[in-house]
């Protein structure tokens, strides 16, 4: 502390070889193994089935569901004129993989009964 109010931080952390560019020994984790558990939000046609198209998709990825809730359906109105049910399904996991987590949003996304953006949260825990 002393060295950085006096102005020679740079010596001093070059001294130390603090964050050095040098092979520390110290290999980073790819972010894609990082395991958390997960709070993901979808939007979908109320319909059945929906519902185990996206667990289904899941447990192909390895993931584990802690707990689902699925809230009413409201009425969406499209540009065409039609209208629709969608419902909001919140989905909480147990630990997964981030590439895991990644791409299992990624295919779900993909059915044509979920509409609009996709939320997918890590959760930390204490």
């Amino acid at each position: 502390m002393i060295d950085t109010a006096v102005g020679r931080t740079d010596i001093t952390f070059r001294r130390l070889e603090l964050w050095s560019r040098r092979d520390s020994g110290i290999a980073l984790r790819p972010i894609s193994l990082l395991s958390s558990r997960y709070y993901m939000r979808f939007c979908a046609s109320d319909e059945p089935g929906v519902l185990a198209e996206i667990t289904g998709i899941l447990g192909r990825n390895q993931i584990s569901i802690a707990s689902v809730i699925q809230h009413e359906p409201t009425t969406v109105e499209s540009a065409l004129g039609t209208s629709a049910n969608q419902v909001p399904i919140v989905i909480m996991t147990h630990q997964a993989p981030e590439g895991a987590a990644q791409k299992a949003v990624e295919q779900i996304q993909q059915l044509a009964t979920v509409h609009g953006p996709s939320i997918r949260m890590r959760v930390l825990e204490k």
